[in-house]
């Protein structure tokens, strides 16, 4: 059953494999994208969530590890563009990686040995070079 109001189409929306498990879960309003949309692999397990306004991923996003239960990565959009902090974990659920984003553009990343300690930074500036900072160290 599809609802429209002023013509325009305003229902839940899914899409499925050929062997009838979703693959893809959302709503649109207006005709367009609103709203969390939900993504599935082939074998039924979620791969990640992602969160629309007018057609445009805006909001949180998340993605799972192969298990589509345990984080793999979170952040968000605006207007369709990373900005802010994005995560990235290993599967105990402790930071890998912190990177900053600006309109879909990184800033810095600092990554993490699974211990929690920082191992790198990296800096980027307006014309994409790159600046490293190490610290050796054991996990």
């Amino acid at each position: 059953m599809q609802t429209f109001e002023n013509g325009k189409q305003n229902r839940p929306f899914e899409v499925h494999y050929l062997d009838g498990k979703l693959q893809i879960k959302g709503n649109y309003k207006d005709d367009k994208k609103d709203g969390i949309w939900e993504y599935y692999r082939e074998d039924g397990i979620l791969e990640g969530k992602v969160t629309y306004k007018n057609d445009e991923a805006n909001g949180k996003y998340e993605a799972y590890f192969e298990n589509g239960k345990t984080l793999y990565s979170d952040g968000t959009y605006i207007n369709g563009k990373k900005n802010g902090i994005e995560k990235e974990y290993y599967m105990s659920g402790k930071v890998q990686s912190v990177t900053t984003y600006k309109n879909d553009v990184p800033e810095e990343t600092i990554m993490y040995y699974p211990s929690g300690k920082v191992y790198m930074k990296r800096n980027y500036n307006k014309t994409y070079e790159i600046t490293y900072y190490y610290e050796i160290c054991c996990f």
